[in-house]
């Protein structure tokens, strides 16, 4: 065989085997190194941001550290993702201090920690996600997503940015300056006709605006909060424009109030407030939708009035059993 045919097969069989590591025949590393000189996947251009064109799993090596707080650190442009941060940071350049109402930042920029528009089947876990200017993980819209065990703490907007279907669990999102999550429900336009949000066993405290909040349009989303914490955030704890059901939380000492629900709301069956400790709050509760349910919960030591609702099992208001 001659040495240009041995030179072709070779150079054949290395492009076989980086297309199948591609297509997601293993997880494919992603750390500074790679996101320097790019080529991750065949979109990914040298620099910042990392782009994954690709369905599949990567998984971080190391902290990705952006310099540019106008610059993403990687953007998803492809349904189908797994993206395992693997322990590490993706490192923003905006630094951000300060408590609820008393957040403030250096800077702001146009960069998310992560990115994904019109996407399906996200999958993002284990890590940290701090700096960014216009927030920590920004999805919209996007149908499908889960994120679990993720710290989303001092970014310069929102913690993070949703629009369509996710589930949410075991993650801190904390002292951003904006929502802790901001959900713009309505907006997918994939699959689904109803978006819905869960978020289970997560803490959501410190943000500049409130711990959750909703915009809804048709009224037929729906947020769920369980077995969650939602404290000291600068305006209310939930700020719920759905339906929504609320079990088994904390909601304590949010600077403008607990829980706010149903708004927009357009169902009869708006929504179930059940065996939560609202304390602390500028007012306890504010259910907007008459057919709010709510059973089963402490409200005390709230400053304001609560009111709105349907009591349809016993509840403490500050030391009486008739609410509100």
């Amino acid at each position: 065989m001659s040495l240009s045919l041995i030179r072709g097969a070779c150079l054949a069989a290395m492009l076989l085997a980086a297309g199948d590591a591609l297509a997601g025949a293993g997880v494919i590393e992603i750390n500074a190194a790679r996101a320097a000189a790019g080529g991750v996947t065949p979109a990914d251009e040298a620099g910042f941001p990392v782009t994954l064109s690709l369905p599949g799993s990567y998984r971080l090596t190391g902290t990705l550290p952006v310099g540019n707080a106008n610059l993403s650190a990687i953007e998803i442009t492809s349904n189908d993702v797994t993206l395992d941060l693997n322990g590490f940071l993706l490192l923003g350049p905006v630094f951000c201090e300060g408590s609820g109402s008393g957040v403030s930042c250096t800077s702001s920029g146009s960069g998310a920690g992560i990115l994904a528009l019109s996407r399906e089947g996200i999958v993002i876990q284990n890590g940290t996600i701090t700096g960014f200017g216009s927030g920590g993980i920004v999805l919209t819209p996007v149908e499908s997503c889960r994120l679990a065990s993720l710290n989303v703490v001092r970014n310069g907007s929102h913690g993070m940015l949703l629009g369509g279907s996710c589930e949410i669990e075991g993650v801190i999102v904390d002292e951003n300056r904006g929502a802790g999550i901001f959900v713009s429900t309505n907006d997918s336009g994939l699959e689904s006709p109803i978006d819905d949000v869960v978020v289970r066993e997560s803490v959501l405290s410190h943000n500049l605006a409130e711990g959750v909040f909703t915009t809804s349009s048709s009224g037929r989303d729906r947020f769920s909060l369980a077995r969650s914490t939602v404290w000291g955030n600068g305006l209310a704890g939930l700020d719920l424009r759905t339906e929504g059901d609320v079990l088994d939380s904390a909601i304590l000492a949010n600077q403008g109030g607990g829980i706010r629900l149903g708004v927009n709301s357009l169902d009869p069956d708006s929504g179930l407030v059940r065996g939560n400790a609202v304390r602390g709050n500028a007012f306890g509760f504010l259910f907007d939708a008459s057919h709010v349910g709510y059973t089963h919960n402490n409200f005390d030591a709230n400053a304001g009035a609560s009111s709105g609702g349907v009591q349809i099992g016993p509840n403490v208001c500050g030391g009486d059993t008739v609410c509100p």
